[in-house]
């Protein structure tokens, strides 16, 4: 009888260090680490668009700065451009002389208190210990560079923080983040060796794979009429984008078909109006669409 014990627990003993092991090597080979993003999107709040940061659309949306300024950086052309409004906003541009076109959103700082973030409305005027409980659960929290300034990363944004001797925040540094923690919890290291090159409606569109696995009918509960915002919020963010001036959000199906969304106002991603499925450059058949 002891000796039936005695082989259970040794047999219950092996099971568990074999499960340890399991999970050991998994942790060890798994890319993704799962956090809360407290916004999806902070450009969208300060530049008045949706996921959409081209300089031309942001110019159109936001009207002329009231002040400009053009500082070299480098020897070899590259500029950065200081966009200032008289509301409390400064947008911060690259450009290189030598490439056409090549103008692209590094950062925004805000002062204006006017401009809040995500459900509990923070922002200049708001108190640094709100500040920490409202990002407990994002990736390692708030923290401290070795320059005393104050930051986090929620989402694929870095986002700093600057508090006054009462400890309020007195302004908003809002940039992309070198490393992606995801919309949908999850943290993912950026490597050009994932990414891959489709043909979609006569342009050529480079992605990242994900782990879903979207298919036609996750698009039956999207509705004509939603915003960018809404379809996000069903079905993540679009796998690329797409077009000449005028962008449009992509996903990418799990055979590999892509479907298109086109919405009535372009700049802000606002009131769809068509998705239609491609395959390749051809249209395989339009899904919804606005009656003509």
């Amino acid at each position: 009888m002891i000796n039936r014990n005695r082989k259970k627990i040794i047999y219950f003993i092996s099971i568990l260090i074999v499960f340890l092991v399991v999970l050991i090597m998994i942790r060890i080979h798994t890319k993704y680490v799962f956090y809360t993003t407290y916004c999806k999107d902070y450009y969208s709040v300060i530049a008045n668009t949706w996921r959409y940061y081209e300089y031309d659309q942001i110019i159109e949306v936001n009207g002329e700065p009231d002040k400009t300024v053009r500082e070299k950086y480098t020897e070899y052309g590259d500029y950065f451009i200081y966009h200032e409004y008289d509301d409390g906003r400064l947008f911060v541009f690259s450009e290189n002389e030598n490439t056409v076109g090549a103008i692209t959103l590094r950062r925004i700082e805000v002062t204006n208190s006017e401009y809040r973030f995500g459900r509990k409305r923070i922002g200049v005027g708001t108190d640094k210990n709100i500040i920490e409980k409202v990002y407990h659960n994002s990736y390692q929290g708030l923290q401290q560079d070795v320059y005393g300034t104050y930051f986090v990363e929620d989402g694929n944004f870095s986002i700093d923080f600057y508090f006054d001797e009462n400890e309020k925040v007195y302004k908003i540094v809002v940039g992309e983040s070198d490393i992606y923690h995801g919309t949908s919890g999850w943290k993912k290291v950026k490597k050009e060796t994932d990414m891959i090159e489709i043909c979609v409606e006569g342009f050529t569109m480079t992605y990242t794979p994900q782990s879903r696995q979207l298919t036609v009918d996750d698009f039956k509960d999207i509705e004509l009429g939603d915003s960018m915002q809404d379809i996000e919020e069903q079905l993540g963010e679009a796998d690329g984008w797409i077009g000449a001036g005028i962008l449009r959000p992509v996903y990418v199906l799990e055979d590999g078909r892509t479907v298109v969304c086109y919405f009535t106002y372009p700049q802000v991603c606002q009131d769809l109006m068509e998705l239609t499925v491609y395959n390749g450059h051809d249209i395989d058949y339009v899904l919804k669409r606005y009656d003509e």
